[in-house]
């Protein structure tokens, strides 16, 4: 079960990124109005990078430990993963993968936010009946998501595999990656990370939408001076539900992609 805290760690990282990434747009939007839309889309970009980059670095260490614990064939606790990883490489060994993880979480929140919001547009003003409104985020996240992990697949899977490698080089593995299954091998894994993310993000969607409700019923007055603390709060109870039910999923996707040799 150590790996579950972690994963539900990671989790909300990530799916609260993109919520703070969405609810700084929406004020924007609001706050600029009267700019170009294109200027807009800029500052959008600029503070959802900086947002990024801030919480992906800090969040790395967890990451790492979380993939250690998932990765390696013989049973390991958090603790022991946290003193393999210290012996090899001290503090520098927590952030071996952080450019990689840099880069992957800036584009990805990127694409994620203007597919999310596009999308969801798109299916409340052409799709969806007035009455079946409330499906448009979820759907939106679900698409969003697929779309999210077919293109940075590649990316997360050199992740793994450096983090998991007890002398880590990120070209070496590129090259080894290639040698051995060519432009395919960067997308192993793909079929069951598309498993873990889909329902993710579907059953994250439908759990925070029924928990800000719940949040706004229950207290209205704070949830009304307090927009950005209730989308956080839903958020995080949102994700640690949709971690335990794709925790398996995330186990098998990081042992397949983890590993040189087919499985």
């Amino acid at each position: 079960m150590h790996e579950d805290h972690l994963r539900c760690v990671r989790c909300l990282q990530s799916e609260t990124q993109h919520v703070w990434n969405i609810h700084a747009a929406r004020d924007l939007n609001l706050r600029s109005g009267y700019k170009a839309r294109s200027t807009q889309y800029i500052e959008q970009i600029l503070a959802s990078s900086m947002a990024t980059m801030a919480v992906a670095t800090f969040v790395s260490p967890i990451n790492m430990v979380k993939v250690r614990v998932q990765a390696t064939p013989l049973p390991i606790t958090t603790s022991g993963a946290v003193k393999q990883l210290w012996k090899e490489n001290g503090v520098r060994a927590f952030y071996t993968a952080l450019p990689i993880s840099l880069g992957m979480s800036v584009t990805s929140g990127i694409v994620y936010i203007m597919s999310y919001e596009a999308c969801r547009d798109y299916l409340a003003a052409r799709v969806l009946p007035s009455n079946q409104l409330g499906y448009a985020p979820l759907m939106a996240g679900f698409g969003s998501r697929v779309l999210c992990s077919v293109l940075f697949s590649p990316l997360e899977l050199v992740a793994i595999r450096v983090q998991s490698s007890s002398n880590p080089s990120i070209l070496r593995t590129v090259g080894n990656i290639w040698s051995h299954d060519g432009a395919a091998g960067f997308y192993r894994g793909l079929g069951v990370t598309l498993l873990r993310d889909a329902p993710f993000s579907a059953v994250y969607w439908a759990l925070m939408t029924d928990f800000k409700e719940r949040l706004t019923a229950f207290a209205p007055a704070w949830t009304s001076s307090n927009g950005f603390a209730t989308t956080f709060l839903a958020a995080g109870s949102a994700c640690f539900g949709a971690a335990l039910v794709t925790q398996p999923m995330d186990l098998v996707k990081t042992r397949l992609q983890a590993s040189p040799d087919r499985l």
